[in-house]
């Protein structure tokens, strides 16, 4: 739906497509099944570009796809289509960014953000957190230098959200975290950069179900996103 900052209105549910170059949808044909895990940003020429993975029929597509034990999955983008509101999209050449994985790993949840030098990609891998950057937004993102394999959170939290803070040049890193029996947390650790691992011990609980009265702290909290206003 459509949410009006200057009157605090919504819309109705409005249903978001995706189509490819030819004008085919790509939505519940063959494997795929459109889009998941959405992640938005403005292009400089105030476009919405949709950071995607793609989905699949039937499973869940953060892994391989059933017989397979090792694949490699995709974060794909698609351009708003102009005067559609934020409500159609057009997928755009190539990929974002391709990860391996085998066995029970998985690869989802990106959360795409600026930089001085380009852009940020962050992506969901398990309880773990990846960190790909590209100097274009349209571009093909690779692991960040000095992050091993792009590891930027290990077994700390996943589904991450981030910023970059120009007045103090530094790095906001937001994670899902959780523990076995225990509620999930939207933890924050800020960094001067992002060539090196953060250990868990850097991050600090920003967001928990204690914080509200009609939740509780046996609420689980996650899925962090932000954009600076």
């Amino acid at each position: 739906m459509r949410y009006n900052i200057s009157t605090g209105q919504e819309s109705a549910p409005i249903p978001v497509t995706i189509e490819y170059q030819n004008g085919t949808s790509a939505s519940g044909f063959g494997p795929s099944g459109g889009f998941v895990d959405p992640s938005p940003i403005l292009a400089p020429n105030g476009s919405i570009i949709l950071f995607y993975l793609p989905g699949i029929i039937g499973q869940d597509p953060a892994g391989c796809p059933v017989g397979q034990t090792s694949c490699v999955k995709h974060i794909m983008s698609a351009t708003e289509v102009k005067g559609s509101d934020g409500d159609s999209f057009v997928i755009d050449n190539g990929t974002r960014a391709s990860i391996s994985i085998s066995g029970m790993q998985t690869a989802s949840d990106p959360a795409i953000f600026s930089a001085p030098n380009g852009y940020i990609l962050y992506i969901s891998q398990g309880p773990s957190t990846l960190a790909y950057s590209s100097p274009k937004l349209l571009g093909n993102f690779t692991p960040i230098v000095g992050l091993s394999d792009g590891m930027l959170v290990q077994n700390s939290g996943g589904v991450p959200a981030g910023r970059y803070d120009s007045a103090t040049g530094k790095y906001w890193t937001y994670i899902s975290h959780s523990q076995q029996g225990s509620a999930g947390v939207i933890e924050l650790a800020i960094t001067s950069n992002l060539n090196s691992s953060i250990p868990g011990f850097e991050f600090v609980t920003v967001v928990s179900g204690c914080m509200f009265n009609e939740l509780g702290c046996s609420y689980v909290v996650q899925s962090p996103g932000i954009i600076p206003k």
